[in-house]
């Protein structure tokens, strides 16, 4: 396949309405048709679809496994038993069940940050720390989910001391006192405007799901709405200053690369790679610190 043909049949695979033109269940159920008519080897849309964009949706949303209870999955698994044939007849009530537990869970998040942070019973610098991003398992009660948010936090405020240190100076409990209060007021930023973009953005959690469908009919499709259609046909064009990057964000506030698209000036370069944490922007002699921006 010549490259042409190639890209047209990228191109064809990204062009769906936007959330405000269509329904959500309308965009899903337009999507496996169009692959059911387009596809090389189209997928059988039956249970275990239903099941394998489950499981794709959940790792977008929480792959660390901080946000929802076992309670949670357990009632949206009962629910994606018949999600298949939801997509099929451009129903959202899956969908519904697991934004709206989403939420609350970030609304619980957000909480559970502030109690955390008005108190001063952190660890810091302790041999005995341990966190991990990722979980094997999700939290079974309240109990659990404060904890795992309490070692979270914790973590992230031993990180913002460290960046605020200054090797060469005299250091003592004054001086990490001051840290620690300018570490918290760091954290608690960075966390709250992660929560805030969730919440407050409906097209953020509905390209997740559109994206786990594409990604569970064929591993190597995406589902891009009319915007980012957009984005991707500029920066393959060589009249405007786009580089082929898309990022995300990460709880912790990092920016990460999350995409480079072929034939972009990004991907040229041989420079630029997807898990490529950006540090900041620089244009000409202005330097934009993104540590705590938004996307």
């Amino acid at each position: 396949m010549s490259l042409k043909s190639l890209l047209f049949v990228l191109f064809s695979f990204c062009v769906f309405p936007t959330y405000s033109q269509k329904s959500l269940g309308e965009r899903s159920q337009r999507l496996v048709k169009y692959f059911k008519t387009n596809h090389l080897k189209p997928r059988t849309i039956d249970k275990q679809f239903g099941q394998d964009v489950n499981t794709l949706f959940l790792m977008a949303l929480d792959d660390y496994k901080f946000f929802f209870y076992e309670e949670d999955i357990q009632q949206i698994e009962k629910k994606s038993d018949s999600l298949y044939f939801e997509i099929l007849n451009g129903e959202t009530r899956y969908y519904s069940t697991v934004e709206n537990l989403f939420l609350k869970r970030i609304k619980e998040a957000t909480n559970t940050l502030e109690e955390v942070l008005s108190k001063n019973e952190f660890k810091l610098f302790d041999n005995d720390l341990n966190f991990n991003y990722s979980h094997e398992n999700f939290v079974s009660n309240k109990k659990e989910f404060d904890q795992r948010w309490f070692e979270r936090i914790q973590k992230s405020i031993h990180n913002e001391i460290l960046d605020l240190v200054n090797i060469n100076e005299a250091f003592n409990k004054d001086s990490l006192l001051l840290y620690v209060e300018q570490a918290k007021n760091e954290t608690r930023k960075t966390y709250l405007d992660y929560f805030k973009n969730i919440s407050e953005k409906k097209d953020y959690i509905e390209l997740l799901y559109m994206n786990a469908i594409a990604n569970a009919y064929d591993p190597h499709s995406n589902y891009f709405d009319a915007a980012l259609k957009q984005n991707f046909t500029e920066e393959l064009s060589s009249e405007h200053l786009l580089f082929g990057i898309s990022y995300q964000s990460e709880i912790d506030g990092k920016i990460l690369i999350s995409h480079v698209t072929p034939g972009s000036a990004a991907w040229y370069s041989d420079e630029i790679h997807v898990g490529d944490v950006i540090l900041a922007i620089s244009n000409e002699n202005k330097k934009l610190d993104v540590s705590h921006a938004t996307l």
